[in-house]
């Protein structure tokens, strides 16, 4: 398509806007001929030629910016990165240094400028006490010390002084309240290399102990290759290789704030310096699946080695990338696969229960997560999702016993777990069961998540099943404020209205029920409702278990509803 200027510059920030590095890519250099001065414009070109890996790219419009217009690249910062990126690429370190003070002291130069002329001198001068200095303000930063000590490590250690670099990791570890994989990695890799069992022992202790509980596929493959007595390598064997480090530690930063396009282009600039970095290729990957592009998100995962530690990670991703594409079968076979090829492994047999689950392949779910827990020894407060799951798995499937049996043991990890609370507590008032205690389960769960319609809508069903019609509207007009747009939802407070005696209401909600696309099963059970209303309940009584199936009630929606936001819950879960 041939581009007019203007609708290059037009269509290049839209799609850099959006996150289309490619697009902006290819678009904004046209634009950027009719506008070479522009500072602006610059930026944003040379923002998407890296983002997109065209670094090379960017680096030859940051030299001709720096000739052509010296004043505009002045003050495109990217300019000033890519002109140090390419002396570093050529070991010409003082040139590289010489350009990474010119960096403002702002924003993410604040942090990426001290941390870069730190191995930058390092690099030219050998000096230890010169390239430290320059990190030093850093190591006061709230919630950035840590990082901070470990270049101060990371450069000792690189400049001969192992002594000084065994002192500064064990300093960023009584820094961390959980210590980081990366801490884990690089003081690891110092004990293996020095030989200190015992040390290394007591690292991985410590680090067992302050991350108890939370799931980590990167850190299992890595404390297996720290026990396997192999010969480690320095984990920063050049100058490239630390301003790598550096890269990859911002956008990890950056990317637990959410700021994903300029995660990925620090990703980006540390690839470029070691095209072997496999965590900046996981954060690439991780940040391409969070902005849905799946496509881009497998094929960065797959360029990961077998061998490193980061290739369970990376395949436990791409199966979410293909699950996440509606590529089930593919994704089912990945999983299935992992699960066969490592049978200590948790994670895998537990990504495959999701997937089933969320295809309504309730009883392999269930096996899934069976054989996720058959492989936990003692089961820690954080695992109580497994059981949920599991559980819902079985009450879909009408194995009651085992549900209610998984559901008891996932608020024996975890007490007054809302999910668990709503699930159980709805069945119970479902079955006509434990019903005293089933409302103050759900009070309570409402009470936890009192933002989350459906919870709230338990808690109103429940009301309605038992009769209390008042209770029922305000609990489950409530609920249908906080999530106005589910069908299920206004179909039980059409319901409560008719049997308060508000018909005009009930007809015009379930009306809005329809509109939302309930399940097929439902529409004509609803259609029939707004036609002739509900069928009177005896006085005296409560509406019978059924009543309400085709419209809810546990079997037909609270269970879906706990069902299909099972895959929210889970991620919210870890």
């Amino acid at each position: 398509m041939d581009w007019s200027v203007s609708g290059a510059f037009l269509a290049g920030m839209n799609a850099k806007n959006r996150g289309d590095m490619k697009t902006a890519a290819d678009l904004l250099p046209l634009a950027l001929t009719a506008s070479p001065g522009d500072p602006g414009l610059i930026q944003a070109t040379l923002y998407a030629e890296i983002s997109d890996g065209r670094i090379g790219e960017g680096i030859k419009l940051a030299k001709q910016a720096r000739e052509k217009q010296p004043a505009a690249a002045a003050l495109a910062p990217l300019v000033t990165v890519l002109l140090a990126q390419d002396a570093i690429k050529h070991g010409q370190y003082d040139q590289a240094l010489d350009a990474a003070r010119k960096l403002p002291d702002q924003q993410i130069g604040k942090y990426a400028g001290p941390m870069m002329r730190a191995w930058l001198i390092a690099g030219s001068q050998k000096q230890v006490a010169a390239a430290l200095k320059e990190l030093k303000p850093l190591e006061s930063e709230p919630g950035f010390a840590p990082f901070a000590m470990i270049q101060r490590a990371a450069i000792e250690d690189f400049l001969g002084h192992p002594d000084d670099a065994l002192k500064s990791y064990q300093q960023a570890t009584d820094a961390s309240s959980a210590i980081p994989t990366l801490l884990l990695q690089m003081y690891g890799n110092l004990l293996v290399r020095r030989g200190d069992k015992a040390g290394l022992e007591k690292l991985l202790d410590r680090f067992e102990s302050s991350n108890a509980g939370n799931s980590d596929v990167i850190a299992g493959p890595l404390e297996k290759s720290l026990r396997s007595g192999e010969k480690q390598k320095p984990s920063v064997a050049s100058v490239a290789d630390g301003v790598a480090g550096v890269m990859s530690g911002m956008s990890v930063l950056l990317l637990q704030e959410n700021l994903y396009n300029e995660a990925l282009l620090f990703a980006r600039l540390g690839l470029d310096l070691k095209p072997d970095l496999d965590i900046a290729k996981v954060l690439a990957g991780d940040i391409y699946r969070r902005t849905n592009r799946y496509d881009d998100a497998i094929a960065m995962y797959r360029s990961i080695d077998a061998a490193s530690i980061y290739s369970w990670s990376a395949k436990l991703s791409v199966a979410d990338c293909l699950r996440r594409e509606d590529k089930n079968d593919e994704a089912e076979k990945l999983l299935r696969d992992m699960t066969a090829s490592d049978r200590n492994n948790v994670e895998a047999p537990e990504l495959l229960g999701d997937l089933l689950r969320g295809t309504n392949k309730f009883d392999a779910a269930a096996d899934a997560y069976t054989t996720a827990i058959g492989r936990i020894a003692n089961p820690l407060p954080n695992d109580w999702s497994l059981f949920y799951f599991r559980g819902t798995a079985y009450e879909r499937s009408n194995q009651w016993p085992k549900a209610e049996a998984d559901f008891k043991k996932a608020l024996e990890l975890s007490p007054d777990q809302p999910y668990v609370l709503n699930y159980l507590a709805y069945t119970w008032v479902e079955r006509r069961e434990h019903l005293d205690e089933a409302l103050k389960m759900l009070q309570t769960a409402v009470d936890a998540r009192p933002e989350e319609g459906f919870i709230v809508d338990s808690l109103g069903w429940a009301h309605y099943q038992l009769g209390h019609y008042q209770d029922a509207v305000k609990y489950l007009e409530r609920a249908v404020a906080l999530s106005p747009q589910d069908a299920t939802l206004n179909d039980h407070l059409g319901d409560a209205y008719w049997r308060a005696g508000r018909h005009i209401e009930a007809r015009f909600q379930w009306s809005r029920a329809l509109s939302f696309r309930p399940e097929d099963d439902q529409v004509k059970i609803i259609e029939g409702k707004v036609r002739d209303g509900l069928a009177p309940v005896p006085a005296g009584t409560a509406p019978a278990p059924g009543d309400n199936k085709g419209t809810g009630g546990q079997s037909g929606t609270d269970g879906g509803q706990n069902g299909s936001s099972g895959g929210t819950i889970k991620q919210n879960a870890g």
